[in-house]
């Protein structure tokens, strides 16, 4: 048998024991090198999957339904199957529900707005366009369910250097015989904001004392015949649209999607 040299012995315990330690920690490192890849690979993935540009990339919409008969209604982009809206707009519906827009992708989009109960008689809304971004948009609904039109709008935005608002108006009131254009009064400023409306159509944004309530008649154009009214107390800096919908010849009741009395609405744009 051999015999070594007790320091010699030594010697070779503590190199083996350094180089079985460099091993190991290859060993170790290596294995780490494979999870640290195998997890970048994971991070990416998710990271390509999740990614969302930046807002500039985006324009704004929102969707004011005063279409009467209208249930179920959802907002689709691109025909994905999962809807903006994430709920059903009715005919006294409109989507976001907060003075926010919905984000939009730029560039040419699909918008479809449909009702998806199951043998559904609601027509069906399909524009197709382009949605620059930074732009504000609105898509408002109006007529029947059956013969659902619409009218797309930019929103002219603006912020007002001093304490006014800013109100608009969309005539948007079903009537099964031809009806008259409106005018919009108002009682604190004591004269018409909007005169010679006809249905389908909406005005540009206009001027608005804030701060005092006032009320908003809908009137026939040249007459102070009120057909329908709103009281606004506006805010300063804020953009508002004033809408007359319904049905024309229903004159009584809380307007609601079963009984769509002819109304004066105020939606805030922002």
């Amino acid at each position: 048998m051999l015999l070594l040299n007790p320091g010699l012995h030594n010697k070779l315990n503590q190199t083996m024991t350094i180089k079985m330690k460099k091993y190991i920690t290859l060993l170790i490192l290596s294995a780490l090198g494979l999870i640290t890849i195998y997890s970048c690979k994971k991070d990416y993935s998710k990271t390509v999957a999740s990614y969302v540009p930046a807002m500039g990339n985006y324009a704004f919409i929102k969707v004011i339904n005063g279409t009467v008969g209208s249930a179920g209604t959802y907002v689709y982009q691109d025909a994905l199957n999962e809807p903006m809206s994430g709920y059903a707009l009715s005919s006294t519906g409109y989507f976001p529900t907060t003075t926010a827009y919905a984000a939009l992708y730029q560039g040419n989009r699909s918008i479809i707005i449909k009702d998806t109960t199951t043998n559904t008689a609601q027509k069906a809304i399909n524009y197709t366009g382009s949605f620059a971004a930074g732009n504000y948009y609105t898509i408002f609904m109006y007529d029947t369910a059956a013969s659902a039109k619409y009218i797309l709008v930019q929103d002219k935005l603006e912020t007002p250097t001093d304490t006014t608002a800013r109100i608009r108006f969309a005539n948007l009131i079903y009537s099964s015989t031809p009806v008259a254009n409106v005018d919009i009064f108002s009682t604190r400023m004591n004269t018409n904001l909007f005169t010679n409306v006809s249905v389908g159509q909406v005005t540009d944004f206009a001027p608005f004392a804030t701060r005092n309530t006032d009320t908003l008649y809908v009137r026939s154009t040249g007459t102070t015949t009120n057909l329908a009214q709103a009281s606004i107390t506006a805010t300063s800096g804020r953009s508002y649209t004033a809408v007359f919908e319904g049905r024309y010849q229903t004159t009584t009741g809380t307007y609601k999607a079963s009984n769509p009395t002819r109304s004066l609405l105020i939606y805030t744009n922002r």
